[in-house]
């Protein structure tokens, strides 16, 4: 679909095309350029999708060259680390939902709980990272 296969008179104006692009970019987890009533805006956002994951992806490179840097390992094990980050923040906000919402539903709750809970998650994490790391040391020694 292209601009020169939509009426006139179904282009947004301006202002519409900008709030949708800023509301895209809060959250880009659809294909922009295919969003219902703004075809006649199709190649202009899919240009901006493509320009704005172009960016994204150089200062995501930008930022794994200096964490690999910093952490003297390569870029490729920069990504791998950053990855395995984000996937313990997310596990660890997803144990505290869980956790808050058994608290909720026994009737216990408390200013503090959600600090709480994040306490009690890091310190099992904490426990699981010490406990792998014992193995792997193990591991290593039976060789």
């Amino acid at each position: 679909m292209t601009t020169n296969s939509t009426p006139a008179a179904a282009r947004k104006t301006d202002a519409e095309v900008a709030a949708l692009k800023a509301n895209w970019k809060a959250d880009p987890c659809w294909d922009i350029e295919d969003t219902e009533g703004f075809e006649a805006h199709y190649d202009e956002l899919l240009a901006f999708r493509k320009a704005y994951e172009a960016e994204c992806e150089r200062r995501f490179t930008a930022q794994m060259e200096d964490l690999a840097k910093r952490e003297r390992i390569t870029v490729e094990e920069a990504r791998a680390l950053h990855l395995a980050e984000r996937g313990v923040e997310r596990a660890t906000g997803e144990a505290v939902r869980c956790l808050r919402h058994l608290f909720n539903n026994a009737g216990l709750s408390y200013p503090d709980l959600d600090a709480d809970l994040g306490d009690f998650v890091a310190k099992v994490v904490d426990a699981a990272v010490a406990s792998a790391t014992v193995e792997r040391i193990r591991a290593g020694a039976a060789k």
